[in-house]
């Protein structure tokens, strides 16, 4: 977890140089200035603190940390400037979110809810996994939405059996499971990586097929024979697929409702 929006910090730490000695500053009048989102520079609110060894800590307030970009620079008569740029992340709204249960089977449910598994369930799974850097990377809200449209795409296919009880969002859990099979949380926590690796799902569908390219007059030839089938059906992520097929009813139907 980075730094949330309108949420205080208490001991920002941060180093002072001699700009002349390299010796560590340990004492004088230390200056903060903040930016909130490129606005006009105001002088910080809580003074510095020396902890030893030319490390200084400050607070910063709620106020001063409600922006998405908050420009921090710190000066001293004798240190080189230090500049700091902090991108805040928007605190999670658990108010009207469903507490769900983890166990050793699945995830259970009791209500409706907006994707499979949990953040902390996605953290844990990258954890084990290598090559993550596009979920390591990304902000909070982010991560949230790439679950999200994961989900959405797991809910398009076409499983067997019939939804647990009739009044739940999702299509899991399913038949007579009171939980959702941690297969289909590791899928939507690789399609959601996939997402924000900028993998394209239209781009790929492109690619079905493709046996030579040419370079002269844009030549391109397809093997018709060919299926790639977790592209054709709307799976970004292979590693997903392998998840999500031994649940479908056909791995190439799309589920469709009736809108009365």
């Amino acid at each position: 977890m980075g730094f949330l929006k309108s949420v205080p910090v208490t001991g920002f730490a941060f180093g002072l140089i001699n700009k002349e000695t390299g010796a560590s500053v340990t004492s004088g009048t230390v200056n903060v200035y903040i930016t909130k989102d490129g606005g006009t520079q105001q002088v910080g609110s809580y003074t510095p603190e020396h902890e030893g060894n030319g490390q200084w800590t400050i607070n910063l307030s709620g106020d001063e940390m409600d922006a998405d970009i908050v420009g921090i620079i710190i000066t001293h008569t004798d240190a080189i400037p230090q500049h700091f740029t902090i991108k805040t992340e928007i605190e999670e709204d658990t108010s009207a979110i469903t507490i769900i249960t983890a166990t050793s089977t699945g995830t259970s449910i009791t209500g409706q809810f907006e994707y499979y598994g949990s953040m902390e369930g996605a953290n844990n799974y990258f954890i084990k996994r290598l090559n993550t850097g596009a979920w390591d990377s990304a902000l909070y809200n982010d991560r949230e939405a790439a679950l999200i449209q994961a989900t959405r795409s797991i809910d398009k296919l076409n499983y067997a059996n019939s939804k647990a009880e009739s009044s739940q969002n999702l299509q899991f859990p399913r038949g007579n499971d009171s939980t959702i099979p941690a297969e289909i949380e590791y899928a939507c926590y690789e399609i959601a990586l996939s997402l924000l690796d900028g993998v394209d799902i239209e781009q790929e569908a492109q690619t079905i097929g493709v046996s030579s390219e040419g370079y002269s007059g844009v030549r391109t030839t397809y093997d018709v024979s060919y299926h790639n089938e977790h592209i054709r059906a709307g799976i970004l992520s292979i590693e997903a697929w392998g998840f999500l097929k031994p649940f479908l009813r056909d791995p190439l139907a799309l589920r469709v409702s009736r809108v009365s």
